[in-house]
């Protein structure tokens, strides 16, 4: 395989979870020992059969650019 030529696999960016919306503010609750469940308050929860829950930090929606599905390519190498 020539230098022109190097396959780049991205297998993390980072981490958006219910104590943060990068790896940075998640590692930092995961020290102070904090927790990411919280009551489920608001009109979107009322149907659901569950009171608490572990909801993203951030909406995800916005950690990525919109595309549509006819821009998406997979490219796949087997093993």
């Amino acid at each position: 395989m020539s230098s022109t030529n190097r396959t780049v696999v991205v297998t993390g960016i980072g981490a958006t979870t219910p104590l943060g919306g990068d790896s940075a503010s998640t590692w930092e609750g995961l020290l102070a020992g904090r927790s990411g469940v919280k009551p489920l308050e608001g009109e979107r929860f009322a149907e659901l059969p569950v009171k608490i829950a572990a909801l993203a930090a951030v909406d995800p929606a916005t950690c990525f650019p919109a595309r549509s599905p006819a821009s998406w390519t997979a490219r796949r190498s087997s093993r």
